[in-house]
């Protein structure tokens, strides 16, 4: 199977941007739990980032997913 990802992770400029996904691997990282961007803000920094196309934003939110299985019991 061919990896499709685009790693843009040393490309993002906004250090808030940046913090805030840095924070957010850590704590999934720690759980041992994969993630992924989604929405329009994972779109955008694809189309700037990967592509060099400037989108316009009607909103500033974030949507992130993280895959969790049924079974994972997270609390102690």
């Amino acid at each position: 199977m061919m990896n499709t990802s685009i790693d843009i992770s040393n490309k993002i400029e906004d250090e808030k941007l940046v913090d805030l996904l840095s924070l957010i691997k850590f704590v999934v990282d720690e759980a041992a739990i994969p993630f992924f961007i989604v929405g329009a803000m994972a779109r955008d920094l694809i189309l700037w980032y990967e592509y060099g196309f400037a989108p316009g934003r009607a909103t500033s939110d974030m949507d992130f997913g993280v895959r969790v299985s049924s079974g994972l019991n997270l609390v102690n």
